[in-house]
């Protein structure tokens, strides 16, 4: 009963970091002279609230899975043994108070980029910290670094990419944005960071799979859960591949060359590949969620 719990808890978790983490990282970056951002700070907000809960909440799930019952997990004393003596409570802790520090920032701070540098900061952590509480971290022998040192790279990528979609959705949105030769701008400068995030997913991606399922049992992924939603993940990764190909190679361009006639037309076509690309990218996190709570056929 505990485990879709935990699951649920996860993709919270993962929707609050990558909020947290890509969609500053854009409004720094790509993103810093569009003309109209007021959903940026109730986002990032939200972001930090999110990410805080999700990891108090997890850890109580997590400590009743552990200790048999959700009275015994609501006692202190059960709390913290699972919260300071386990890799997955300190992960949870750790998470937990990058994201209530990002949120202190962000209430005593004026928007701004110091502002959107300390959520960056607590973001990076609290995506790094995901490794510690996900298979990486039960990883023993000699490759163990390696393994985890590549899960804490996919989860900040991964959190990089979806949090600007985020962010470019909300952009796309913005009443006027059609108007704004910035908004092009936005999206072209954007490029460069989700081809690198790309990258790094697609590399971290093998080594994780290495590890989590082995050479010798690529032929039996679909024989069981984590396999086929392992085959299920990348299916829908390769969409969103194909969505973001076609934003960069057409859509963007379309948008930087209209003229004032045309730019309601490229930017609602633009519009409707972003939202397509982040509603795949949130199906993502919630299968990685579900994988979270799955054995891999690695560690069987």
């Amino acid at each position: 009963m505990e485990e879709p719990i935990v699951a649920g808890l996860r993709l919270v978790q993962y929707v609050g970091v990558a909020l947290l983490l890509g969609a500053p990282l854009f409004l720094a970056g790509a993103g810093r002279d569009l003309p109209s951002r007021y959903w940026a700070r109730p986002l990032t907000i939200a972001a930090a609230g999110l990410t805080a809960l999700g990891a108090a909440g997890a850890l109580t799930a997590q400590t009743a899975v552990m200790a048999g019952s959700w009275s015994e997990a609501l006692k202190p004393g059960s709390l913290s043994l699972v919260a300071f003596q386990t890799p997955f409570g300190l992960s949870m802790v750790t998470r937990a108070g990058a994201a209530l520090t990002a949120l202190a920032a962000l209430a005593l701070l004026k928007t701004g980029r110091t502002a959107w540098t300390a959520s960056i900061v607590a973001g990076l952590v609290a995506a790094g910290s995901f490794a510690w509480s996900g298979h990486a971290g039960s990883t023993e022998g000699a490759g163990a670094r390696l393994h985890l040192a590549a899960d804490v790279l996919h989860a900040v990528a991964a959190a990089v990419w979806l949090g600007a979609l985020a962010a470019l959705t909300l952009t796309c949105l913005d009443r006027g944005a059609a108007q704004s030769r910035e908004t092009a701008r936005a999206f072209a400068r954007f490029s460069g960071v989700g081809i690198s995030a790309v990258v790094a997913l697609a590399a971290t991606g093998l080594v994780n799979s290495a590890f989590l399922v082995g050479p010798e049992k690529i032929g039996e992924l679909g024989d069981g859960l984590y396999g086929r939603l392992l085959l299920f993940k990348l299916t829908l990764f390769a969409a969103m591949l194909a969505l973001a190909w076609s934003n960069r190679t057409r859509l963007t361009p379309a948008l930087a060359a209209a003229g004032p006639a045309e730019a309601e037309a490229a930017l609602a076509r633009l519009r409707a590949s972003v939202l397509v690309e982040t509603a795949l990218g949130l199906a993502v996190l919630a299968v990685v969620a579900v994988m979270g709570v799955e054995a891999p056929p690695g560690l069987m």
